[in-house]
């Protein structure tokens, strides 16, 4: 019986194709790393630092919404890629259960500030 047509092969180790591969999805990861933390230290950063009402300028009478949000959503933001990484999931499946549920809390503590 021959394979299926739509079925690609795993390219073995060592095999250019393979290492392309890979360059690419670590320089990817690399950038979504450098845009978290850019985002992180340009966005919310300035509202835990300076809690004064010229830093919140317009959020100030929203602040006690506005600091769950960035608190959950920090935690969402920096936990959520550890969820795609198949060696965590594969070689600590409790580590990555617990930073799975961690990340649900951020979502669920960072969520209903972001709408008010």
């Amino acid at each position: 019986m021959s394979a299926d047509i739509g079925t690609i092969a795993p390219q073995p180790k060592g095999s250019p194709g393979r290492l392309i591969s890979q360059i690419l999805l670590a320089a990817a990861v690399m950038l979504l790393a450098y845009q978290a933390v850019y985002f992180w230290l340009d966005a919310p950063l300035h509202y835990i630092a300076d809690h004064t009402p010229e830093s919140f300028g317009e959020y100030w009478p929203k602040r006690w919404w506005l600091l769950p949000h960035i608190a959950g959503g920090t935690l969402a933001l920096f936990l959520g890629p550890f969820q795609f990484w198949t060696g965590l999931r594969a070689r600590r499946p409790a580590l990555h259960r617990l930073l799975g549920r961690l990340y649900v809390i951020g979502i669920a503590i960072g969520g209903p500030g972001g709408g008010r």
